[in-house]
């Protein structure tokens, strides 16, 4: 599909006061007119048409949306610019003309399409409102680079229906298409600012779970993925992922820097690939490696006491190393406080005790189990399993409908904690959900669900 969005207006070239110069200059600023804010790494192009000619200048957008290419000789222009979302929808922006004579300087300012209109454009044909959204990418192979026809892409999520009086219900949906024969896939309709997991299945193999939310001001997203049956998993006749798989293995590597606020390298961060073994910590200039690990898009981990977990997507190919920056949102707190009072009880672990659907302990109960440390616990809990040792521990629910992927652990409201940060002496409650059925709502669910409340 292609389409023309005129979205770029041109001033006209003025001179350049009290300057003599045999070089032209244009300069301007692009606009990502969905979040009404600078799109920055935007690739602008300027081309010379007479004569014609191959060979033009390039500059990317600052963190400002700015951008200039200087040193141009006299002569007539055709100036482009591009972006990784554009170029996925098949964008075609209109091209400008404009001419350039000794010492002008002309401004050209583009702006990046709205949310409505990159609905239609990713939709033709059908209206996509608030609430909706679509979902757009392609599917090459990890081996080889080539695109992936036939490739199944399912798309799933949790919603939560209250019409069945005070009683909340929680129903699963899941959609799937096919990819083309050039490996693009197309979702429309989608919900919006609510967690989706992305799978990739392909000959009786599963890919790892690729969670991410469509922005209801954008109403697109874009997720390009590659597939590997050897950084895969096999199903079962359920379509389950095979229980007895250890963990994907390859010869990928990772490495690159976790960043926290400023730019600043943040050590000690925990880094992992969710389906593979190795994990390594960052060092005191947040640089990581990691090697062995399995080709195709899979699902990276970066965890520091302090930060929001970093979970996004990162593609792999064996015998490569993938170098890749991490940044991380600092989770800010009041200033420390002198406790005079006992804290309150949890009402919301009260009240979804006593309806039951899950399993609940307090204080009193992990304290009688006697644990040494938090996997004991959990290890000690119908539905779920521990992997790995004390300084990497993976937790997996058993009755999953996804099969092998990892339960999301929060800790007092942050989702994605690492338990090695909690002691059992620490812990008022625990939750343990096997799967999103029951679940409370605002948590990643759908491969269970351990909710923790420490003491304060």
């Amino acid at each position: 599909m292609r389409f023309l969005l005129v979205a770029a207006f041109l001033l006209a070239p003025s001179p350049v006061a009290a300057q003599v110069s045999v070089s032209g200059r244009i300069e301007g600023v692009i606009i990502d007119s969905v979040h009404m804010r600078p799109l920055t790494n935007a690739f602008v192009f300027a081309r010379p048409l007479a004569p014609a000619s191959d060979m033009g200048r390039t500059a990317v957008t600052d963190d400002r949306g700015r951008y200039f290419i200087d040193s141009l000789a006299p002569s007539q222009y055709a100036v482009d610019f591009t972006h990784p979302l554009l170029d996925s929808l098949e964008l075609v922006l209109a091209t400008h003309v404009v001419t350039l004579a000794d010492g002008m300087v002309a401004r050209l300012d583009f702006g990046v399409p709205s949310g409505r209109s990159l609905r239609a454009a990713a939709c033709p044909g059908v209206t996509l409102g608030n609430g909706q959204g679509a979902l757009v990418g392609q599917v090459l192979s990890a081996d080889d680079e080539a695109p992936m026809a036939g490739a199944s892409v399912v798309v799933s999520w949790t919603e939560i229906d209250l019409a069945r009086g005070l009683a909340s219900a929680y129903a699963r949906r899941a959609v799937n298409t096919t990819s083309s024969v050039n490996g693009r896939y197309l979702f429309c309709g989608l919900p919006t600012d609510i967690l989706l997991a992305v799978q990739l299945q392909s000959a009786a193999r599963v890919g790892s779970i690729i969670r991410m939310t469509i922005a209801d001001s954008a109403g697109l997203a874009v997720l390009n993925m590659s597939f590997s049956a050897s950084g895969s998993y096999a199903t079962t006749a359920s379509d389950s992922v095979s229980a007895q798989e250890a963990f994907l293995t390859g010869t990928a590597a990772l490495s690159g820097t976790v960043r926290g606020a400023g730019g600043l390298p943040v050590g000690g961060a925990q880094v992992r690939v969710a389906d593979a073994e190795p994990a390594t910590r960052t060092d005191t200039a947040g640089h990581f490696t990691l090697s062995n690990l399995p080709a195709g898009t899979q699902r990276l981990e970066v965890r520091r006491l302090g930060y929001l977990m970093s979970d996004q997507p990162v593609s792999l190919r064996n015998g490569r190393t993938v170098v890749l920056d991490v940044q991380l949102v600092r989770v800010f707190s009041l200033d420390s406080v002198r406790i005079v009072a006992q804290r309150m009880k949890y009402p919301e672990f009260e009240r979804r005790a006593r309806l039951g659907f899950g399993r609940y302990l307090r204080a009193s109960d992990i304290a009688a189990r006697g644990a040494y440390d938090v996997p004991s616990i959990i290890r000690m809990t119908p539905g779920f399993r521990v992997e790995g040792g004390f300084t990497n521990p993976r937790i997996y629910t058993t009755r999953s409908a996804f099969g092998r992927c990892e339960v999301n652990v929060v800790v007092d409201g942050l989702q994605g904690m690492d338990i090695g940060f909690v002691r059992p002496e620490q812990i008022a409650a625990m939750e343990f959900y096997t799967s999103w059925a029951g679940a409370p709502p605002g948590y990643r669910a759908e491969c269970g669900l351990i909710l923790i409340w420490t003491k304060r």
